[in-house]
């Protein structure tokens, strides 16, 4: 920065219009003006618009002049100073010379139609670029939404700022005002067309930002605003999944209701029921199985609900789903079945629930090993004694060749050891 500048700062900062004006008359216009950033930034700290004024009228004849009105919407938005921003659109964009235009039309009597005023109007209002962005990427009216300035944000708005221009990150001003939930805004945005179904980069549109933060009023106004109810986020997820996920039951039934679709999955295959049945959700569980949830769809690992039930141990979603023929022998992709996996969990009550509702008690895993096998392995002693007198193969080995004896000997379980010696007898004694 040359040393006239910095006179000329001085001067705008010392509010000496008398001696600014000769000052900036006395220095070459395409020197100054490569600062002009810097000037304009110095005026609205001293908050004088005879100052900027000055300046204006100074670059008017530039051909940046787009570029320095534009410029200045965003310093003042950023300073929140809705008072310049006014007086330097109301004086700036309808100058003297739109005053003299429609003057000198009713000086001669001539007829201005609807198209031609808005013409006139269109052409005023392309001199602010309302689409230019900071070095961080943000138009004016981005600035107001973070800033949650609702007046300055309304009144770029109605000046004609780009309601669905985004930030960097694919942020418009709705989204912005639905992540901090403000209902007015959001009202206000969509009745000024601000589009519902947009996404910024990570792929959140508005429904599904309204359903991560429980958001209730939100969710039932973008629905009723025609929110795409089905449109996943890049993960797959839905604004059922993401509700089902928070447990809130009030927007789970208003998803559904209004036409969610309730076996849609992410990209780990899991659907709402499988996501409820890992978060041990009972009340949502019935719920979405009454409404017609698919009871024995998997996801890419081969997990039924049941079976994701059977690993968190949850009797009661267990019996629900088994009521409503959820498959008892589908197994995953390790070939777990439900009764392996309670097996492996050691839990004794689902084990005979699920053997007193014919689960296959000999249904083997990838690796062979059956649900005999695994209590012998945890030395389970109530367990591997159920799974023998309801008919477990005692003799079935895994594709280590091991069978239940060789491990109950390997373990030195004695008792399971002479049960599966004594049961052994038996059975032979009967052929």
């Amino acid at each position: 920065m040359n040393e006239k500048v910095e006179e000329i700062i001085d001067r705008i900062i010392k509010n000496d219009i008398k001696n600014l004006k000769i000052t900036i008359e006395n220095n070459p216009k395409n020197e100054v003006i490569k600062y002009y950033k810097v000037l304009f930034e110095a005026a609205i700290n001293v908050n004088n618009p005879i100052v900027i004024n000055l300046l204006y009228n100074y670059f008017m004849n530039s051909q940046n002049v787009t570029e320095i009105l534009s410029e200045l919407v965003l310093l003042l938005t950023k300073n929140e100073n809705i008072t310049l921003l006014k007086y330097i659109i109301n004086n700036f964009l309808y100058d003297n010379s739109c005053i003299l235009k429609f003057l000198f039309m009713y000086r001669n009597n001539k007829p201005v139609n609807k198209k031609d005023l808005i013409n006139i109007i269109l052409k005023e209002k392309s001199k602010f670029d309302w689409d230019r962005v900071d070095e961080e990427g943000d138009t004016s009216l981005i600035i107001a939404c973070d800033n949650q300035n609702e007046i300055i944000a309304k009144y770029l708005i109605e000046q004609g700022a780009n309601i669905n221009k985004a930030d960097y990150n694919g942020n418009t001003p709705l989204i912005i005002f639905c992540k901090i939930g403000n209902v007015n805004m959001v009202g206000y945005l969509i009745n000024h067309g601000a589009d519902v179904n947009i996404c910024n980069k990570c792929g959140y549109r508005p429904l599904l930002i309204a359903c991560t933060k429980n958001d209730e009023t939100l969710v039932k106004c973008f629905v009723e605003n025609n929110a795409d109810i089905n449109k996943a986020d890049y993960y797959g997820n839905t604004p059922l999944i993401y509700a089902c996920k928070n447990g809130n039951e009030n927007i789970i039934k208003y998803l559904i209701d209004h036409g969610a679709d309730i076996n849609k999955c992410d990209r780990n295959g899991d659907t709402p029921l499988i996501i409820v049945c890992q978060k041990k959700n009972e009340v949502v569980a019935k719920y979405l199985i009454q409404c017609g949830a698919d009871v024995n769809k998997e996801n890419n690992y081969g997990y039924t609900p049941l079976i994701i039930a059977c690993r968190n141990e949850n009797q009661i979603i267990i019996n629900y789903l088994l009521e409503n023929h959820a498959n008892i022998n589908k197994s995953d992709h390790n070939g777990d079945t439900p009764l392996i996996t309670s097996c492996i969990k050691e839990n004794e009550a689902i084990t005979k629930y699920l053997i007193d509702k014919k689960a296959d008690i000999n249904k083997a895993d990838n690796y062979g090993n059956t649900p005999l096998i695994y209590s012998c392995k945890n030395g389970n002693k109530v367990i591997s004694k159920y799974l023998i007198d309801h008919g477990a193969d005692i003799n079935k080995s895994n594709h280590k060749g091991e069978t239940p004896y060789i491990i109950s000997s390997k373990k030195g379980n004695s008792m399971i050891l002479n049960y599966l010696i004594k049961v052994d007898h038996y059975r032979n004694s009967q052929d």
